[in-house]
């Protein structure tokens, strides 16, 4: 997971999301990474 998006190592989120298929963890990253703009970097 990319370091901007890292959940703490603790929560409910990051477990979450590590039970998640390969598949479907790199499409909610991609989907994150194509949200980014200039601005919001």
């Amino acid at each position: 997971m990319a370091p901007d998006v890292a959940a703490d190592a603790d929560s409910g989120a990051r477990r979450s999301f590590e039970s998640l298929p390969t598949f479907y963890r790199k499409g909610r990253v991609r989907w994150i990474e194509l949200a980014k703009r200039p601005e919001t970097l």
